[in-house]
């Protein structure tokens, strides 16, 4: 686990998110076509859906030491980004995600 890895990516035509321990690894991916959105979710929260203020910014609640994972959703579909990380770590990763879609022309609305 100490020498785990994960690696986000972002194209034109999709995000994916490999989770990794040297050249074994899992990936998944998202059409970007698909995405609603780039969320900070609290798992233990019934409403699940803290979202990610903002088109490039991210605003949180959560304390810095708070961990809640980064999850990518269109439609039924979810795709975690970051899962135990700490809130900075996932704050980061959710806004470069949703800025990169932005400069792509995916842009995600605030609604």
């Amino acid at each position: 686990a100490l020498a785990g890895n994960t690696t986000v990516t972002v194209t034109r035509e999709r995000v994916s998110c490999r989770w990794g321990v040297g050249p074994i690894g899992y990936t998944r991916h998202m059409s970007t076509d698909s995405i609603d959105s780039v969320r900070l979710e609290d798992v233990s929260d019934s409403n699940r859906n803290r979202r990610v203020s903002g088109s490039s910014r991210v605003s949180s609640n959560a304390g810095i030491g708070e961990s809640r994972p980064c999850i990518v959703r269109g439609g039924e579909k979810m795709l975690p980004l970051t899962m135990f990380e700490d809130g900075t770590c996932t704050r980061q990763v959710a806004s470069l995600v949703r800025t990169k879609l932005e400069e792509l022309g995916h842009p995600l609305s605030d609604a």
